[in-house]
């Protein structure tokens, strides 16, 4: 053992000098693992209950400090073992390029990034970086968070109540937010339907990240699919989910094409074209994922023309990252040897193949002649064709047709 020696620290923000800081984040992260371990991640996917927008829940158990060594949010490039004083500012980098870095066996979006710098208090391993608010005009971003806590429990902070030394002062290890806490002790907020207070978050549906905890201690993700302007949720419906899934309390996180989940594939993709946002930092869940992502039955919408025969409409699920299919498809007249179009997958549910269609015989009520199926993995197409020319009763069985997901 050396000689034991004084150390100064930041008086604003509590920091040690970045070489002491980087040894005892080694040493704190090792020592958490050693003793306590990592946690366990659950991955699975829902369809809302009135069958509107699809989203996944990920669940991370981890009694105690084990959450402290199973959670960390990453920043861009490691930037805060670079920085000193000054501005905030991780800057950005593609969400894929994360998975790397951060160590984590799934990655997950995390706070905003506005006017230039990541929005909200940031806090990590109990050293400030960043106080309360943001750089942009946007009155409604990063005035409350939620902490991680050093002894592995949750708290709220809101800066009318504390100040960022204080959030330090109290025990805090992480914090994570950008927009309103939506849940807050175990009830939805009571203005998050207020557009006068919270604008398009309430009047414009998007793609929306929560983070929460429930009564167990477990961290509680909610990735939902959507892109802004059309699809998934928006005001109390945020708070509902959360409350749906047991969180006693739960934020929003950034939401809109940010929204974006990785395992060991991209099973939230950002609604952004590609598929891919650049983000200032992310959480990396230290556990192996228990379940690969699940979906239940989803109806499979029809291209103009094409019924269900026998009231069996078309259908696909994904279990355990294999999409499966049931149902029939009906059309009144058919060429020989050409493929027609009878609906589009939705991308979670296509093939996982790089260029090449899926393809397979299926059943068909024709002459005795068994008929065709072809998926493309790029647009979701599904088509079918038969040995023969037909008119009439024509349909496909398709509830054979398997294969693995994209992701």
């Amino acid at each position: 053992m050396g000689t034991p020696q004084l150390v100064a620290v930041d008086s604003d923000t509590y920091a040690f000098p970045q070489p002491v800081q980087d040894t005892l984040d080694l040493r704190i992260q090792t020592r958490l693992q050693q003793q306590y371990g990592y946690g366990a991640a659950k991955i699975d996917a829902f369809l809302s209950p009135d069958g509107t927008y699809e989203y996944e829940v990920i669940t991370v158990h981890a009694p105690g400090k084990a959450m402290n060594a199973t959670l960390e949010k990453v920043y861009n490039n490691n930037y805060e073992k670079t920085w000193t004083s000054g501005t905030f500012n991780p800057g950005t980098s593609a969400f894929g390029s994360y998975q790397g870095l951060a160590g984590g066996y799934v990655t997950i979006s995390a706070d905003g990034y506005q006017g230039g710098q990541v929005s909200g208090l940031q806090i990590k391993n109990g050293v400030l970086y960043r106080g309360w608010g943001n750089y942009s005009s946007d009155p409604r971003v990063g005035h409350e968070a939620l902490a991680l806590m050093k002894d592995g429990s949750w708290r709220t902070f809101s800066d009318s109540t504390s100040t960022p030394q204080q959030v330090v002062v109290a025990g805090t290890d992480t914090t994570f937010g950008f927009g309103p806490l939506v849940v807050v002790n175990g009830a939805v907020r009571g203005d998050l339907g207020d557009s006068s207070v919270w604008t398009d978050w309430v009047t414009s549906l998007s793609g929306r990240h929560l983070m929460g905890y429930n009564a167990a201690g477990d961290a509680i993700f909610i990735l939902v699919k959507g892109t802004t302007g059309s699809s998934g949720i928006a005001g109390t419906e945020m708070g509902n989910v959360a409350l749906r899934h047991g969180c006693v309390n739960a934020i929003m996180l950034d939401g809109g094409g940010s929204v974006q989940g990785r395992s060991s594939y991209l099973f939230h993709p950002s609604s952004d074209t590609g598929g891919n946002r650049d983000v200032s930092n992310v959480i990396a869940i230290k556990a192996h994922p228990m379940y690969p992502v699940n979906v239940d039955w989803t109806a499979v919408p029809y291209a103009s023309g094409v019924t269900a025969s026998n009231s069996n409409p078309l259908s696909v699920k994904k279990v355990n990252g294999e999409v499966r299919f049931r149902g029939t498809a009906t059309v009144a007249s058919v060429a020989a040897n050409t493929w027609v179009t009878i609906g589009t997958l939705p991308p979670r549910f296509r093939p996982g193949f790089t260029t090449d269609s899926y393809r397979d015989t299926v059943f068909s009520v024709q002459g005795g002649y068994s008929g065709n199926v072809s998926i493309s993995p790029t647009d979701g197409t599904i088509q079918v064709k038969l040995p023969v020319a037909a008119s009439g009763t024509t349909y496909w069985q398709l509830d054979r047709v398997r294969y693995d997901a994209a992701y």
